[in-house]
């Protein structure tokens, strides 16, 4: 387990060292640690020191990645108090100096021996939450604010994944009466390029972004095809029709001449290169892939020195490996254009499709007062990032948080690290708006787990 702080150690720590800096409530910390190296253990430990040093518990916010994990957290917690409100003197100061590395003081045990006491008297305990529980509190305590109906509730993952399936049967019915539609396109191109079980992954994938995109399909197009370096109009065919007319044709004839004189490799080459020059140029763009593969290998590499021609070849056609690489550099080029305009007509239809099914499930779900897990992370981190009202909700959740913990970083989404940064936003600005006292942030996660 290793642990970086904001302050730097000049000696090479031991992993007890690392656990006590990172459980220090004093320092702000981010923790790598990988499955076994006692995760939970260094969770548990700082929200110990910091009850010990006083922090009320409902101060402290413990944001975990499933229920299970809130749950063992919370119940090790709770088993340490109890177990400290009975033990003698000796023992007592035997767990605390395990904890601190240092003898306790007098009112460190007296402290230890009323967290107990402290933990049945918060409302609803420890604040040790799952990401989704505690956006569903927040949403909960600021509905109006957050755009909800104040008697919303969270739909129960099979009734949506029905609900879903319901409105897609919809959509596909709605395609199949427009056959000239945008659905219907849209619904074309992600079945010729998705397959069934990449179409399903899409519409997930859908579902969870389209809810985040303020602009239309339209303007989002626009911005990816400049950022893809793509005009309006541009198309994959069209970049292969262009490739083709463009064909250098004396000095293609006068290389399959010379590739006719090798090997079979070489002639079955020259003789591709023969029936595409023999192809009436309107009707080219359809062998594109075969001409890519006399300059191409089949992993779209140029073919090396040796296997462009041999020496006779060479003799013969002294511009082989000039055309070949010329050839083939273009080749490259257009691959790429062509690799640009598919990503944008594949994302286009996504957007097309996901963004229907997105506004039906929204409707329906806003019919039922009801929201999605996904839903409370959109929710929550609009709220929290609106410019006009984001200081009053702060302020209001400022009042009880000084302390956040997040386990299994590398499972948090962009969407939850962003509420957790509207959460901290005044935890480093200075002074801020509580003085003097410490708040701080602490960390923990294995990038080698990471799903995102």
């Amino acid at each position: 387990m290793t642990a970086a702080r904001r302050k730097t150690a000049t000696a090479s720590p031991t992993p007890r060292d690392n656990q006590l800096r990172a459980s220090n409530p004093g320092d702000s910390v981010w923790v790598n640690a990988s499955a076994g190296s006692g995760k939970t253990t260094v969770l548990t430990k700082r929200v110990t020191r910091l009850l010990l040093a006083g922090v009320r518990p409902e101060k402290i916010l413990c944001l975990t990645y499933t229920r299970a994990g809130a749950a063992e957290m919370a119940a090790r917690i709770t088993k340490q108090f109890g177990e400290w409100v009975g033990c003698d003197d000796a023992a007592l100061d035997e767990d605390l100096f395990g904890l601190q590395d240092r003898e306790a003081s007098l009112p460190e045990r007296a402290q230890a021996r009323r967290l107990f006491a402290q933990l049945l008297a918060c409302p609803g305990g420890l604040r040790i939450r799952t990401i989704h529980s505690f956006c569903q509190e927040i949403l909960s305590r600021f509905p109006l604010e957050a755009g909800l109906q104040p008697h919303f509730a969270l739909i129960e993952e099979q009734e949506l994944e029905t609900l879903k399936n319901e409105i897609i049967g919809d959509l596909l019915r709605d395609a199949a009466a427009e056959p000239g539609g945008d659905l219907v396109r849209a619904l074309a191109v992600l079945v010729e390029t998705q397959g069934e079980h990449g179409f399903d992954k899409m519409l997930q994938s859908a579902l969870r972004e389209c809810g985040r995109l303020a602009a239309d399909v339209d303007e989002l197009m626009a911005r990816l095809r400049g950022f893809l370096g793509l005009e309006p109009g541009d198309t994959a065919d069209g970049f292969r029709r262009a490739a083709m007319a463009r064909l250098p044709e004396e000095d293609l004839r006068q290389m399959a001449a010379a590739l006719a004189k090798g090997s079979a490799a070489y002639q079955a080459r020259g003789a591709m290169l023969a029936e595409i020059l023999a192809t009436p140029p309107e009707r080219r763009a359809a062998r594109f892939e075969d001409y890519c593969g006399t300059f191409l290998t089949k992993q779209n590499e140029p073919f090396a020195a040796k296997t462009v021609a041999t020496k006779e070849m060479r003799a013969g056609f002294p511009g082989i490996d000039d055309i070949a690489g010329r050839e083939a550099a273009r080749l490259l080029s257009v691959l790429e254009r062509i690799e640009a305009a598919d990503i944008a007509r594949v994302t286009e239809s996504v957007l097309t499709f996901g963004a229907a099914l997105s506004e039906r499930l929204a409707a329906a779900k806003s019919a039922r007062a009801a929201l999605d897990y996904d839903d409370l992370i959109l929710y929550a981190e609009r709220l929290l990032r609106r410019d006009t009202i984001n200081p009053w909700i702060a302020y209001k959740l400022d009042q009880g948080i000084d302390h956040i913990l997040v386990d299994e970083a590398q499972d948090t989404s962009r969407a939850q690290w962003n509420i957790v940064q509207a959460l901290t936003s005044d935890f480093f600005a200075g002074q801020g708006a509580r003085g003097d006292e410490n708040r701080t942030l602490f960390v923990v996660g294995d990038e080698k787990q990471s799903i995102f």
